[in-house]
């Protein structure tokens, strides 16, 4: 009998084979919870599906019917209504839409009195209430969605560092603000690199306290041209444009939480709103070995792209005349926090011709899969089952468009 036990359980376990490889690791460090994704919950064929018809398309209509004509798109959402607002930085306005795709109201102008603009690219929604900061008034504006004006509050200043200009509303009703913090010479590399460190905080509501610091990041890689040793940014630097391939850090927000990441490594991290971290989101990526082959590519690209425009071409000639600080094409480009809570992480864009991908994790860190749109699209919101994006023409006119998402379980 003992003899026959035995070889049932070595049939059992040889007919089971080996268990498959998790898709996620977790581990606890100090109480921030680890997450290592090596593969994704999704296989091929299952997952969430995007509409790729967009329902509506509103943007250029003819050329006597200016309200439909967008630029320079910051900002916008889909409401629970189904009507779309949209930050326009040209016109300093927010546009508001029916869901049909027609023209409503505008809310806000340009201008330096109550409830005028100057200088737009973030808004946040509460209820019928729409908050716009203005970076050049440097002042926070509340207005109705139906366009009546109601307050603005001067941003925080915080001591040694200066205003601290909001831009994401967290549920209590306080407010995610940064600043570039203050260096010195030796914040420029012996290559010439600069990447100026950002910190964020939580402000009050009233703009008039500073509650916590959340976190503090690295900004865009610049070249430079350093000219002395003095000790502000004008001083110490000649000439300063944006590395080629240069890494920088992307930051997303929702009502309770903070997420941010270096480009330069495929990982995000996450706080709670008092600033403590909670959790490590790591994936598998392949790396892209950046050479001089990729590099000239892209200046080709560019330049082909500014054909006509004798200062963008000087520019780009000035960003390419140094070499790539990145030994790796960066990971990811943008993040984004939906409706439901999960993170939608925009893969890197070499080139405007190529599609945009989406790594998606779930709200508990978990690799759910990667979804495409087509080239030219930027993400603006990501709701239960709509999303939000600015498509650009091959005349770089912006349209924006709504696209149906299915979540499936």
């Amino acid at each position: 009998m003992t003899l026959l036990l035995l070889l049932l359980l070595i049939l059992a376990a040889c007919g089971r084979g080996a268990e498959p490889a998790p898709l996620a690791t977790r581990t606890d460090s100090a109480g921030v919870e680890v997450v290592v994704n090596a593969a994704p919950l999704w296989s091929a064929g299952d997952g969430w599906r995007i509409d790729l018809v967009p329902t509506p398309q509103i943007g250029h209509r003819t050329d006597r019917d200016s309200l439909y004509d967008l630029l320079r798109i910051s900002a916008g959402a889909v409401l629970r209504s189904g009507e779309i607002i949209a930050l326009v930085g040209a016109n300093r306005q927010a546009r508001l839409f029916a869901p049909s795709g027609e023209w409503l109201r505008n809310i806000g102008r340009d201008g330096a009195g109550p409830g005028e603009l100057r200088r737009v690219s973030a808004m946040s929604l509460s209820g019928d209430t729409l908050f716009i900061p203005d970076g050049e008034l440097r002042r926070l504006n509340a207005f109705r969605l139906t366009g009546e004006f109601l307050k603005a509050w001067p941003y925080f200043a915080a001591e040694g560092i200066g205003n601290l200009p909001p831009s994401h509303r967290l549920v209590d009703g306080s407010w995610i603000a940064s600043a570039g913090l203050p260096f010195g010479p030796d914040d420029i590399s012996t290559e010439g690199m600069l990447r100026q460190r950002i910190r964020y905080y939580r402000v009050d509501a009233e703009m008039s306290a500073l509650l916590d610091t959340i976190a503090e990041a690295q900004g865009r890689e610049l070249a430079v041209t350093r000219t002395g040793g003095a000790d502000d940014l004008r001083g110490m630097v000649e000439t300063a444009v944006p590395a080629p391939l240069g890494r920088f850090s992307a930051v997303a927000v929702a009502a309770d939480r903070f997420a941010w990441g270096d480009n330069s490594t495929p990982e995000v991290r996450f706080h709670a709103a008092d600033g403590s971290m909670r959790r490590i989101v790591r994936w598998s990526a392949p790396a892209t070995s950046v050479d001089g082959a990729l590099l000239d590519r892209l200046k080709q690209e560019a330049l082909a792209r500014a054909e006509g425009n004798e200062a963008a071409r000087q520019s780009i000639e000035a960003q390419y005349s140094r070499a790539s600080p990145a030994p790796v094409v960066p990971y990811f480009e943008d993040l984004r926090i939906d409706a439901a809570g999960a993170l939608w992480v925009q893969e890197y864009l070499l080139s405007a011709a190529d599609s945009v991908h989406f790594r998606i994790f779930r709200s508990d860190g978990q690799y759910l899969g990667r979804r495409t749109l087509p080239p030219r699209h930027r993400m603006l919101d990501i709701g239960h089952d709509r999303l939000l994006t600015v498509w650009q023409d091959e005349d770089d006119l912006e349209y924006l468009r709504v696209y149906r998402v299915a979540r499936t379980p």
